[in-house]
């Protein structure tokens, strides 16, 4: 019998919880910024020490997905939160781009920096997403 993580039942509870609130027309949104989240929390999990700045990739990659579809579901309602997602995740890709191709001190902590602005844009967006999720 195969045992199901720890982590990934946690997410899947977080997931029915922030979800479980939701009007019906705010669904989509309210999923949106949790798998925004979710996957926040997984990049920030990716261990650059092991693995490299490369290691973001994949995990980059699913994020900017998300916050893309994240902005066109809530642009007409929520424009000026979805903008400063989609802004600090555009931040975050040329920072682990510059640090890619020159992984020093400085770019190292422009990555940092640019991770710390997207978590509290998200942040930002769920506090005002609070009502309606």
């Amino acid at each position: 019998m195969r045992r199901f993580p720890i982590r990934a039942a946690a997410a899947v509870m977080v997931f029915s919880l922030l979800s479980a609130g939701c009007a019906d027309g705010e669904r989509p949104m309210c999923e949106g910024l949790a798998e925004v989240r979710h996957s926040v929390e997984n990049l920030r999990n990716v261990n650059l020490s092991e693995n490299g700045v490369s290691a973001l990739g994949s995990a980059l990659t699913q994020l900017k997905a998300e916050v893309i579809e994240l902005a066109a579901d809530t642009q007409s309602k929520y424009g000026p939160y979805a903008d400063g997602v989609s802004t600090a995740m555009e931040q975050l890709s040329a920072s682990v781009s510059t640090a890619k191709a020159d992984p020093t001190f400085v770019n190292l902590t422009a990555v940092r920096t640019a991770f710390t602005g997207l978590r509290e844009a998200v942040q930002q967006f769920r506090t005002a997403a609070a009502e309606a999720c």
